[in-house]
């Protein structure tokens, strides 16, 4: 827990909280054992002749002294949530003061050695897509190869994605970081991240780009499958890094019609 503190997973107020918990459960461990002393002085006091109730009533609280001190050392040993390995908290399911209960996961963390990498990928694109996937990771210009290990069951309803999560042994990138994906076998021409506003989609859902030409300064549709994408872009196969597309108004535009290039 102090790991995840020193991390920033954990806020101050948290890990203040559970340092006070444990130690009003440590408080806890020694009123029982005082108790349990207490209670076996007295006994010892009792044990010379005298009454057999007396004798009794000694070992009754001996024994409840004993399962005191024995509940608040569980306690106190519930006081602590401890990863089993160095990781990331992806995750919180369970907010200061509030029970843990049975079988319910308190936190979902992501391995440091190997973080998996989130894509979200249109509804419409998960066909083909399935634990074992190959997928290739770019991260500040290196390659990573990388296996899909599952798709979240719960879509955003908002933006109609699915998360798809791939393991990335070796991964060199920061917790949150923002990489490219490509997922499945690629098509020929490469991968390239473009605007999402400049994918057209036609009735038949096949999906395409108009590429400008610098010297005739039109541009022609190039036909392009998409492998993932987010709210703002797309990771396209057919279509090398760096080509110039069609971002305003690409449904609207006829190939050949001479284009005017607005600087952003």
């Amino acid at each position: 827990f102090d790991s995840l503190y020193a991390s920033g997973d954990v806020a101050a107020s948290q890990h203040d909280q559970t340092v006070a918990s444990a130690r009003d459960a440590d408080a806890a461990v020694d009123a029982a054992r005082a108790q349990l002393a207490q209670a076996q002085a007295q006994r010892a006091l009792v044990h010379d002749g005298t009454r057999s109730e007396d004798l009794a009533a000694s070992a009754a609280e001996a024994s409840a002294a004993r399962a005191n001190a024995d509940l608040a050392r569980v306690t106190l040993g519930k006081t602590s949530i401890v990863a089993p390995a160095a990781a990331y908290v992806e995750q919180r399911n369970l907010e200061p003061g509030s029970d843990a209960q049975p079988g319910a996961p308190a936190f979902v963390l992501i391995d440091a050695r190997d973080p998996d990498v989130l894509v979200a990928v249109p509804e419409a694109r998960l066909d083909g897509i399935a634990p074992g996937t190959p997928a290739r990771v770019r991260v500040d210009a290196r390659d990573y190869r990388g296996t899909v290990t599952r798709i979240e069951p719960n879509a955003d309803a908002a933006s109609r994605t699915a998360q798809v999560r791939v393991r990335v042994p070796n991964l060199r990138a920061r917790s949150g970081a923002v990489v490219d994906v490509a997922l499945g076998t690629t098509h020929g021409g490469g991968d390239a991240s473009v605007p999402l506003a400049a994918v057209v989609t036609d009735a038949a859902g096949a999906t395409s780009v108009l590429v400008y030409d610098a010297a005739a300064r039109t541009a022609t549709r190039r036909t392009v499958h998409v492998v993932a994408g987010d709210s703002d872009r797309a990771l396209v196969a057919g279509l090398a890094p760096g080509t110039r597309v069609v971002r305003a108004g690409a449904a609207l535009v006829k190939p050949g019609a001479p284009l005017t290039v607005v600087p952003e």
